[in-house]
């Protein structure tokens, strides 16, 4: 942004910037580009406020982690960390950059009990109705099985197939946090597709942790053998259009001669309008999935489980 669209604007641009999870973000590259002095003091106080907010929080989070790394390290328990502090390590390399609300863990379903005590054991208790969800002062930790929550839905593993063993085959380490480990570089953005698909793509950060761990990308060759596997390819290529419109961002030709062009139908669009705004139901990950799910029967399955939750899930949600 120019200088002058940027004094014009910065009260806009700061609203954004709240509302799409990237202030802090916002905040380091206008001081990299020299434009912080640009702002009105109050607005500028605004994103300072935010950018340091981010990191006191964030240093409280990975300093769990650490102490939990230290204790799950003895007790040979693997967890692969997805997300946040994954992220910081990977791409954003400061912890005041990537806002978190949340730490997420994936462990083996064998192991769920086990690291369930040791979080008990270090002051971590349950989060109301939500018994993978533990909580010790402002740091949240939640566990998961699998990255697509089967546990919810089942057959969400028809559409979309990361095999939890695949996953951990591939892993690698999280330097820093011995013995933790994060999904590699593939699984890390197809994973991150996924999930912003699920929530409607209603905030840039979702997007902009794509974008910025395509850069990282070599092998393209093998990152699109590795969506094909997955059967993410149609989830990737929506993901590529919405870098362009909500983020102006193109793949080098190069990178995109691999997959075809692709434009959301009029449906998918309007889908896609719907899902920005907050508390909107989330109707693209059943469109997208149900196109992808092999079999009318598996399909109408999906739908049902979908529309119908079990008792325990619409606990969670309504608290009823």
């Amino acid at each position: 942004m120019d200088d002058n669209a940027l004094i014009r604007h910065q009260e806009e641009l700061l609203a954004q910037a709240q509302t799409q999870g990237i202030a802090p973000l916002a905040y380091h590259n206008l001081q990299k580009t020299g434009q912080l002095n640009l702002l009105k003091p109050n607005v500028r106080t605004i994103f300072e406020q935010a950018f340091y907010r981010t990191l006191a929080s964030n240093l409280v989070s990975l300093q769990a982690l650490r102490e939990l790394a230290q204790e799950l390290g003895p007790r040979e328990i693997p967890a692969i960390v997805l997300k946040g502090p994954a992220l910081i390590e990977l791409v954003y390399k400061h912890p005041a950059l990537r806002p978190m609300t949340d730490i997420d863990l994936l462990v083996r379903p064998a192991d769920l009990a086990r690291l369930g005590s040791v979080l008990r054991s270090m002051g971590y208790q349950h989060v109301h109705l939500y018994p993978e969800l533990f909580q010790r002062g402002s740091t949240v930790l939640d566990l998961h099985t699998d990255p697509i929550n089967q546990s919810r839905i089942t057959s969400r593993g028809q559409a979309v197939q990361f095999t939890p063993a695949c996953l951990w085959r591939n892993s690698v380490p999280l330097p820093g946090f011995t013995p933790l480990r994060m999904l590699d570089l593939p699984d890390q953005i197809l994973t991150l597709s996924v999930h912003a698909l699920k929530h409607g793509f209603q905030q840039d950060i979702w997007l902009v942790d794509i974008a910025r761990c395509l850069e990282q990308v070599e092998d393209w060759q093998a990152f699109y053998d590795r969506a094909h596997k997955t059967r993410t390819t149609h989830i990737l290529e929506l993901v590529f259009w919405m870098l362009r419109q909500r983020l102006c961002l193109n793949l080098p030709k190069k990178k995109r001669s691999l997959t075809p062009a692709y434009r959301p139908g009029i449906l998918e669009r309007l889908l896609l309008e719907t899902a920005s705004q907050p508390g909107t139901p989330q109707l693209l990950e059943p469109l997208f999935f149900y196109r992808a799910i092999p079999g009318l029967s598996e399909k109408v399955r999906y739908l049902l489980e979908f529309a119908f939750p079990q008792p325990h899930i619409l606990h969670q949600i309504t608290g009823l």
